[in-house]
């Protein structure tokens, strides 16, 4: 009986791989996709986003020198991390958390207690 097992979980393994092997692009076919990429964009969006983050890291930290505490603690365990700020100044914080938003959306109509 342990024999039958072995050989049904190892035919369904191979199966799985035969399947994936199957379907798979052949080398031809990732080259002839990959020559189309425009790798010129692809370098100036890498080039943005670590320029944003360089400027958010920035902002961060002449936030917390004048005081804003990096990361606000909450009594019911959950917290939320500045990640920037506004136009004029006000500091932006982010909340995984956000149990208010049931409210928002009128879904405490039916989970409310």
């Amino acid at each position: 009986m342990i024999l039958n097992k072995t050989y049904t979980l190892n035919y369904i393994i191979v199966l799985l791989f035969a399947m994936n092997f199957s379907f798979a692009q052949t080398k031809e076919q990732r080259l002839k996709i990959t020559k189309s990429y425009d790798k010129s964009e692809a370098k100036r969006i890498t080039e943005h986003i670590d320029s944003f983050s360089k400027e958010q890291k920035l902002e961060i930290e002449r936030l917390v020198s004048e005081g804003f505490p990096r990361k606000k603690h909450k009594t019911n365990g959950t917290f939320e991390q500045l990640i920037g700020s506004f136009s004029d100044g006000t500091p932006i914080y982010y909340s995984i958390e956000n149990q208010d938003s049931g409210v928002a959306t009128g879904n405490w109509r039916k989970h409310w207690p």
